[in-house]
């Protein structure tokens, strides 16, 4: 089985590399200027492919999981000034449970983002 993901990143936060980039204080300071500029500029967007046997409900529950995926490797993650948007396609032909397809596309996506490097702070 096999799982990819392919992510256009341009997010108002930070691409963070560790779990200890997820709390810091350079997201809120993101927040501040996208309120300040009232801008709407940002947006993550990608698409999560896999050879799993899925039905129309589990790609969506894989593109849910991509999501998460996004917001473990995008600080702040889903802002109102972000337009992030996932799809996800299967083709069929590999049976497999979708909580198994979720957890990979989840990883799948945070490794995309974060192979886009470090934002520059």
């Amino acid at each position: 089985m096999t799982v990819a993901a392919v992510v256009a990143v341009n997010a108002l936060g930070d691409i963070v590399t560790d779990a200890a980039g997820a709390g810091s204080l350079a997201a809120v300071e993101s927040l501040r200027a996208a309120f300040d500029f009232g801008g709407r500029d940002h947006t993550t967007i990608g698409c999560v492919v896999t050879n799993a046997r899925l039905d129309k409900v589990a790609c969506r529950v894989v593109a849910q999981g991509a999501h998460d995926g996004l917001a473990r490797a995008v600080n702040p993650p889903h802002t109102r000034f972000d337009g992030d948007g996932f799809v996800a396609a299967a083709t069929g032909a590999v049976p497999v449970p979708v909580d198994v397809v979720r957890l990979l596309a989840l990883l799948a996506v945070a490794d995309a983002i974060r192979s886009t490097g470090p934002t520059p702070g």
